[in-house]
């Protein structure tokens, strides 16, 4: 037992911020982030304000472009905070398929009584302090006529956390009773131990051990290196090493990428319905409709800006693989990314189809090049051709129809929808894999002691449609196993 152990954690994000609040009694720890900035301004720090980051140039966030098969832009956001994407991108809670969740258990040595303590470690929905706290969104009465016409489909009112099967129900959101929470929740007081700006450019290992790391010219000793810098940065360092984990070591290039794919349905509303495009209203209709909309708006700024989701077992074969949000606004550009962000002022909405577990894969090499492979399997295409289908039924389904003036582009969606696919996808920013081939159940890197990897790249499969809770609890379970191992 050796409490004096050095142990560096490289990536201050939403699983090094985790590992390190848990592993700082035990060891003696020091996290190497990349990121600049230890918060991101107060005024961002309400979940629905911080897609303004996305739509401008500033400090907070970096800026990728990834490209699809016919070279199209897809724009990628990652974090220039402490924190990671959990300050940026995490604002959404969802657990998944315990399905799924079942073969992490069996790959890592876990059961589902682990899983729930580890759950009641970090989230809270009764707002205890030093957990990420989580609040359902207050469903209106568009979210209630989503709702009803989901019941046309089989598909009843239930948990939107969980799931097993077909359900639909209000959005669970990482946030306080106005700010988002975040990672930095779970240990406000403890990040002395990080060294912002520090950016670790490759791994030394002799005699198959992990010896520390180099940053620049500079070697830093551990006993422990844990790779938490996320797809990209866990990413790069790996293929940097890739001679001692994959036979294939002259192309130096990490396989098994995978980011959903992201699109939309935007609709203009007939019914007055609550909808962020109306804050772009002139000046006096803008006052009006805020006086008007306040509790609503105070409701809806503390999410994403979707308000309800419906889980679907597209196929009816047992396996939920659509995930539809119901969102409060619709526009020309994905978060801003391109367009505007809101496109005009008219009341409208949209409906975001993800595909929970796409077959397409891509690669990150040496040099940190991201290639997620979007659509590169033609089941893909069809998925989404049939989640286009559903939507579009759904919108025309009372009472939803109720609200639906126009389907923008439903021409398109109807008759040519591959078209309307391969121009309108966006990235859902949920970059997993790489590693998980590479780790033992303990997450150690195999053939190579003391050099551990737990973050998003460990994943090869998606438990649900947004990865951030995935991280957190995975993050949980590693440092756990961790401390057992020196501590028993």
């Amino acid at each position: 037992m050796n409490s004096k152990k050095k142990v560096l954690i490289v990536g201050g994000g939403t699983a090094g911020t985790v590992i390190l609040n848990d592993l700082q009694e035990y060891f003696d720890v020091a996290v190497f982030e990349q990121n600049q900035y230890r918060r991101v301004p107060f005024y961002y720090r309400i979940p629905l304000s911080i897609g303004l980051l996305f739509s401008k140039q500033n400090n907070y966030v970096k800026k990728f472009n990834f490209y699809s098969l016919d070279k199209r832009s897809i724009p990628f956001f990652q974090s220039n905070c402490l924190g990671g994407a959990s300050v940026i991108n995490g604002s959404v809670h969802v657990i998944g398929s315990l399905n799924i969740w079942a073969k992490y258990f069996k790959k890592f040595s876990l059961n589902f009584d682990n899983f729930f303590e580890l759950y009641n470690s970090v989230f809270s929905k009764t707002n205890k302090k030093s957990r990420i706290r989580l609040n359902a969104q207050s469903p209106d009465e568009l979210d209630e006529a989503f709702y009803k016409s989901m019941v046309t489909y089989s598909v009843s009112r239930g948990d939107s956390e969980f799931f097993n099967h077909s359900s639909c129900g209000p959005i669970w959101n990482t946030v306080k009773i106005f700010l988002r929470s975040s990672v930095l929740d779970l240990a406000p007081n403890r990040m002395d131990a990080v060294r912002l700006s520090m950016a670790v450019d490759d791994i030394e290992i002799q005699n198959g051990a992990v010896k520390g790391v180099w940053v620049g010219n500079q070697f830093i000793n551990a006993d422990i290196v844990i790779l938490s810098a996320g797809v990209v940065g866990t990413g790069k360092l790996l293929s940097r090493i890739s001679e001692k984990l994959i036979s294939e070591a002259a192309q130096k290039k990490i396989s098994g990428i995978k980011d959903h794919t992201n699109i939309r349905i935007n609709v203009r509303s007939k019914k007055k319905v609550f909808s962020l495009n109306q804050v772009t209203l002139p000046p006096l209709k803008k006052i009006q409709f805020f006086l008007k909309n306040r509790k609503k708006i105070f409701s809806i700024m503390c999410g994403s800006g979707a308000s309800s989701a419906a889980n679907i077992d597209l196929y009816g074969n047992g396996e939920v693989s659509l995930r539809l949000n119901l969102l409060r606004f619709h526009e020309s550009g994905r978060l801003g990314s391109s367009g505007k962000l809101f496109d005009n002022s008219d009341a409208g909405f949209s409906v975001s189809l993800t595909q929970i577990n796409p077959a397409s894969q891509g690669f990150i090499n040496v040099d940190g090049d991201v290639n997620p492979g979007y659509l590169s399997a033609p089941e893909d295409t069809q998925f989404l051709r049939d989640a286009l289908n559903y939507a579009i039924r759904l919108l025309q389904t009372p009472p939803l129809s109720e609200y639906v003036e126009e389907i923008i582009d439903l021409e398109e969606i109807l008759n040519n929808p591959e078209k309307y696919i391969r121009k309108n996808f966006h990235s859902g920013y949920h970059l997993i894999g790489g590693a998980s081939d590479l780790i033992d159940p303990d997450f150690k890197v195999k053939g190579i002691d003391g050099l551990y990897v737990c973050d998003a790249s460990i994943l090869d499969e998606y438990p649900s449609s947004n990865i951030h809770s995935s991280v957190v609890l995975l993050a949980k379970a590693f440092s756990g196993k961790l401390i057992d191992k020196h501590f028993e």
